[in-house]
């Protein structure tokens, strides 16, 4: 096997090692010696290159309801030359009632050597909102009926709804109602009741 001066040279600069400072040192050697030492650093720097980073198996597109978000796994990798570092960027699409999260990986060991991933998280929710400030049941008299309470709603995902108010009278009695509806076609309803009394 014949190892070339420049093969040698550009693994070693692949690897953060400097050939030329060596190299006066090699040429004052001899023969035999100078290719002993040229072949322990063209394997040494050649199983430097061999050190790739190679990602964990890992599902690429997961369906998740907003609840259980927490618990999807991060996408990881790994390289025999020691610790890689990840970078990790996030992106929402619409698609799907609460739109899809794409996660883009880029791994990166101590060589600069760089590999990528992609996950597609593709979001759920089955959870409808919960109003809050829906009064509780009353009993007033006919010439003191109290305003409509201001209700608002707080969902699972963080987003807000618009609530929405209707209200149906008797002579004795009112039925104010609350509903809401979230983009996963999730809804709840609050009715308060009161009745009139003289």
């Amino acid at each position: 096997m014949v190892v070339k001066y420049e093969t040698v040279t550009r693994i070693l600069a692949f690897c953060s090692f400097t050939f030329e400072s060596m190299k006066y040192t090699l040429v004052s050697m001899k023969s035999a010696r100078i290719k002993f030492l040229l072949f322990a650093i063209f394997f040494a720097a050649l199983s430097c290159m061999n050190a790739q980073i190679e990602v964990e198996e890992y599902t690429k597109e997961v369906h998740c309801n907003v609840n259980d978000f927490s618990k999807i796994t991060p996408v990881k990798a790994f390289s025999p030359a020691g610790p890689i570092t990840s970078n990790v960027m996030e992106q929402i699409f619409s698609g799907g009632c609460m739109g899809t999260l794409v996660r883009s990986y880029t791994f990166t060991n101590k060589f600069g050597e760089q590999a990528t991933a992609e996950q597609y998280i593709f979001l759920t929710d089955t959870d409808a909102p919960v109003l809050m400030g829906v009064p509780t049941d009353s009993e007033v008299k006919a010439d003191n009926i109290p305003a409509p309470a201001v209700v608002v709603s707080q969902d699972n995902s963080g987003r807000s709804y618009q609530v929405y108010f209707s209200e149906a009278k008797s002579e004795t009695h009112i039925t104010r109602t609350w509903t809401c509806t979230d983009d996963c076609d999730n809804t709840v309803k609050s009715v308060q009741h009161i009745t009139l009394v003289e």
